[in-house]
């Protein structure tokens, strides 16, 4: 009895032990939530109390990456402002697309199939999600290192720690390559990073942690790279927003970091200044001798008046009780000149940050447009990386992608200049791509249509013109309907 006992009990753990290793998520990827939502983590801890213009001044004069993403980390949690801002710029780009092949082919059947793959595996990067979160995360820290968790045609983006990484070289296929600093590595940070980072970690760790700087081969040339810096493959790729080739960039903003600090002081200023103004004053005043000057009131007696005034009055009303003449200072004119300071702080924000205050103030509908379109040229260089991206990840399929140079806030317009060129040959890709549907989408959604025939369920119904026969023309009149001068028309037919 007791062998069958604890051989039951054998064949229970063996049972657990194999559903675990089943349903066991490797740790570099137990952080994804879906393949929406690029894997990325919050590195680095900005201080709780601030930054001074001393402290900003001096990470910007020296380039001080890391303290500078520190600060914009700050000012991330900490300044709405600086947030709506970085999310404009992130966002205002529509991500439209066309793809196209590498080179024309004669064959339908080939033509077709390298498309719907092309097709597929960019639907699989749900680029429209995806890449503006990229982009937000890169105008945040300056420079991002993504490394790609996917296989074939399946896309899951993971950010590396930027304080790791560097910038190595740009290869023939127009990737950013970065080393991964393996000394910077901590135990915690290495249980998130891709199994390539953790093989190369266990090989430098187990050589000594050597940083001798020696001869290699690194990607088919031969450099001078110390032992501790890894090459990560070309699954990994960086994006800089200033698009210099240095080892870091710097973030987006960092020369508005000293206005948008002093913003949130004068406006904090202005916020206690406002509830101190607010407080009014009841003067009771206690009577004295015309020739002493003495009071004519016993103390105890004043402070009972003045205790009895103060607990019937409402908040930010208090009783004055002394025996002197007071007399009352206005203080609008100070008001108006904290408030005319905090516009002038959010006025001087608003120049930094480059973004044309015609945003928020503008009086025409062209004022408004020209002022989107000025703020997304500044966007529209960054589109490089992503085309080289996703080329170099669709590459197999010989086919290439082209983002177009539109907003969300024209993307109508060019969608009717599209439509309209459609009668002169237009192309059909520029109409589907700014419709805000996808090639894979249009595609599988055209074809379903086409099987089920959608076309028959939903019939057009006829208007006057298109009606043929005795229909033709405008329905005819009951008599009852018909006025006397028709009636009267009637009769010479």
């Amino acid at each position: 009895m007791a062998d069958k006992t604890i051989n039951k009990i054998k064949e229970v753990k063996e049972d657990v032990k194999e559903k675990i290793k089943k349903f066991f998520i490797p740790p570099n990827r137990r952080y994804a939530k879906n393949r929406v939502t690029p894997l990325y983590d919050r590195y680095g801890v900005s201080s709780a109390d601030g930054y001074t213009n001393a402290q900003i001044d001096k990470a910007n004069a020296t380039t001080n990456i890391s303290i500078l993403r520190k600060i914009s980390d700050y000012f991330w949690l900490t300044s709405a402002v600086y947030k709506n801002l970085l999310y404009y710029k992130a966002t205002i780009m529509s991500f439209d697309y066309i793809v196209y092949p590498d080179k024309v082919l004669k064959s339908k059947r080939n033509l077709e199939s390298n498309f719907i793959k092309t097709a597929k595996i960019i639907d699989g990067m749900n680029i429209k999600s995806t890449l503006p979160i990229m982009l937000l995360r890169t105008l945040r820290m300056g420079s991002t290192y993504w490394y790609d968790l996917g296989n074939g045609s399946d896309t899951l983006f993971q950010e590396i720690e930027p304080n790791l990484c560097k910038l190595a070289f740009i290869d023939e296929d127009n990737l950013w390559r970065y080393y991964i600093d393996l000394e910077k590595i901590t135990s915690e940070l290495l249980v998130v990073l891709p199994d390539e980072v953790k093989n190369a970690y266990k090989t430098w760790n187990e050589s000594k942690k050597s940083k001798t700087k020696r001869k290699r081969v690194v990607d088919k040339d031969v450099l001078e790279v110390e032992d501790n810096l890894y090459l990560v493959s070309k699954r990994g790729f960086s994006l800089f927003i200033h698009m210099e080739k240095t080892a870091n960039d710097y973030p987006y903003f960092s020369n508005m970091f000293k206005d948008l600090n002093n913003y949130e002081y004068n406006k904090e200023f202005l916020n206690d200044n406002l509830k101190a103004d607010a407080i009014k004053l009841i003067h009771l005043q206690i009577p004295v001798d015309k020739d002493t000057g003495a009071p004519l009131m016993d103390e105890d007696l004043a402070r009972t008046y003045h205790e009895s005034a103060k607990s019937h009055l409402p908040a930010n009303v208090a009783p004055l009780t002394n025996p002197f003449k007071v007399q009352g200072i206005t203080m609008d004119q100070s008001q108006k000149s904290q408030i005319n300071l905090v516009d002038h702080s959010k006025s001087v924000v608003q120049t930094s940050s480059g973004v044309s205050d015609t945003l928020s103030s503008a009086t025409t509908t062209n004022g408004l447009s020209f002022s989107i379109l000025n703020d997304a040229t500044e966007m529209f260089p960054l589109l490089y990386f992503f085309n080289n991206i996703i080329n170099y990840k669709i590459r197999e399929t010989k086919f290439k992608i082209k983002f177009l140079q539109i907003t969300h806030y024209n993307r109508e317009d060019w969608h009717k200049i599209y439509t309209a060129d459609l009668a002169n040959g237009g192309l059909r890709s520029l109409f589907i791509s700014t419709s805000g549907i996808g090639m894979y989408d249009f595609y599988a959604a055209s074809k379903m249509e086409e099987i089920l025939d959608f076309d028959s369920l939903l019939p057009a119904k006829l208007n006057a013109n298109q009606m043929s026969g005795n229909e033709a023309g405008n329905p005819g009149l009951d008599d009852k309907e018909k006025s006397p001068s028709t009636e009267e028309g009637d009769n010479f037919k």
